[in-house]
């Protein structure tokens, strides 16, 4: 899994490092204190996040166990399922999800994206019926019914 990632700079660049999949943005000028306290929210709520499955998401080995099951990821679908887990119940937008996964937009027409969330999108509800991942067309994708999500309609 990537790390969280904290960007800073003007005001001009915050809507395409959010978009690019970053964590949090400090516009600038910030304070050391600034920082700490975000770098702190921003682990918080990944530790949260990796507990959702009320089992554990092993980052590592690529894989998700859950009770008694377990499934291996890809790395681009572990890429994604990350994404995912930072805006549960939100949609993430497609051209996030691209750059997540190879740093800039596919070529018009591609369906790479979409087969690497359909692959998600199967083992996930292997593991957890409720969650699901829908898809909001011509916009991106959102990870619902993920327990312990306050954003879980």
């Amino acid at each position: 899994f990537s790390c969280p990632c904290i960007v800073y700079g003007g005001a001009r660049s915050l809507r395409t490092a959010f978009l690019a999949g970053c964590s949090d943005y400090l516009r600038e000028p910030w304070a050391p204190e600034e920082l700490e306290c975000r770098v702190f929210r921003v682990l918080e709520q990944r530790l949260r996040q990796r507990e959702f499955f009320r089992g554990k998401l092993v980052g590592e080995d690529k894989k998700i166990i859950a009770g008694n099951g377990e499934v291996a990821l890809s790395y681009p679908e572990s890429l994604l399922l990350e994404m995912f887990l930072h805006n549960p119940g939100q949609v993430v937008p497609r051209t996030a999800l691209s750059y997540t996964l190879w740093g800039k937009q596919p070529p018009p027409g591609s369906r790479a994206l979409d087969v690497h969330v359909s692959a998600l999108r199967r083992k996930l509800t292997s593991l957890c019926p409720d969650c699901r991942i829908s898809s909001c067309r011509g916009v991106g994708y959102r990870l619902a019914g993920v327990p312990g999500s306050s954003s879980d309609g």
